[in-house]
């Protein structure tokens, strides 16, 4: 029933040292169990997919994309980035022929993605959020654009919340000013963190700075020669920074297509909501450091010390008196005091989750 299939240990031997050096070494990390399935032919697209104690979701994801991919050949591949819980059988169930990697612990959104590009085989790498449902003609549409546009380099289709509501799929690349609204202002200014702003759904094509990367496809030979998605971001900002590589690019674009709508479970593939927050502002001052320098990410650091000592009081307040949800007020107080460390250089980075 599930054809050829066999465990294999990734090599890397041949990858690129762009690529390699973008998935890291890590000697404690302990070889991957992968279920290899055999194609016929070249495929149309490479479905890569990260898996964070979101088995259910995936599944439902899964089902959607063999929905609505018929006749088209498509490759699945999935990373489970160290759940609690994980039935690779489930998943060969809907694709026979899906490459699964097993990490034993949670190595990050962007270095998981890096593990399922070295083993991918199309012109097309998909990166989808397992919490994710596939809607008609969203495949065939990207790979359309990808055909009729030579200066695509990277598509994503509108995400849609389970109410209805369009959900910013799209973003500009953060900068000092935004900084200052965000971390300063504490948004009193601009609500949305470098949100581009809604984009009527009736358009079919929308140049854009940054796609976010929920759902988020790329041509494979720019991905490789970019080196992938930087892993040094745990999660968050891999895609931005990588939309900003592209930028830098002559000729090529990034492309929003409003009129392709992909409903989006949103957030629960991820980890609770204060240390989500903590490992976001580490990833938004190593995005500054990468691409702004040291003085601007200094200034970072500065922001983020203020906004999380902010944060602590209203956290204080907001409990008082202490009588009900103490566990929650402890949670929250904790997470914040380990980013105004780590913001002093008292700690290392935290690690919790992939999306």
């Amino acid at each position: 029933m599930w054809g050829m299939i066999r465990l294999e240990v990734i090599e890397t031997q041949n990858v690129s040292p762009a690529l390699k050096g973008a998935v890291g070494e890590n000697e404690n990390n302990s070889p991957a169990s992968v279920g290899v399935g055999m194609l016929d032919k070249k495929p149309d697209i490479s479905v890569s997919v990260v898996n964070f104690n979101s088995l259910e979701y995936l599944i439902r994801c899964l089902d959607s994309l063999k929905k609505h991919s018929q006749g088209l050949n498509v490759e699945v591949l999935i990373v489970d980035n160290g759940s609690t819980a994980f039935d690779p059988k489930r998943i060969y169930q809907i694709f026979p022929q899906a490459i699964i990697n097993v990490n034993q612990d949670n190595k990050g959104f962007a270095y998981a993605q890096n593990q399922n590009f070295i083993l991918s085989k199309a012109d097309c790498f998909l990166l989808l959020n397992p919490d994710l449902i596939l809607t008609p003609g969203a495949i065939q549409g990207i790979l359309d654009t990808f055909s009729r546009f030579g200066d695509v380099a990277i598509v994503g289709p509108n995400l849609v919340a389970t109410d209805g509501r369009s959900l910013v799929n799209v973003r500009h690349f953060p900068t000092m000013k935004s900084a200052l609204s965000e971390l300063f202002l504490f948004n009193a200014i601009k609500a949305k963190r470098d949100s581009a702003g809604s984009i009527p759904d009736t358009a079919d094509f929308q140049y854009v700075e940054c796609i976010t990367g929920a759902a988020f496809a790329v041509r494979s030979h720019l991905y490789r020669s970019l080196g992938g998605l930087d892993s040094r971001f745990f999660m968050y900002f891999e895609e931005v920074d990588f939309c900003k590589r592209v930028s830098q690019i002559p000729q090529q674009k990034i492309v929003l297509l409003p009129h392709l709508k992909v409903l989006h479970y949103h957030g629960r593939s991820s980890i609770q909501t204060d240390v989500r927050q903590t490992v976001y502002y580490e990833s938004y001052y190593h995005y500054f450091k990468k691409h702004h320098g040291f003085f601007i990410s200094f200034a970072i650091r500065g922001l983020i010390i203020f906004n999380t000592i902010a944060r602590i009081l209203g956290i204080q307040i907001k409990y008082f008196p202490l009588t009900k949800k103490w566990k929650e007020y402890f949670r929250k107080t904790l997470s914040a005091f380990r980013l105004v460390f780590w913001a002093l250089g008292l700690r290392e980075s935290t690690r919790g989750s992939s999306r």
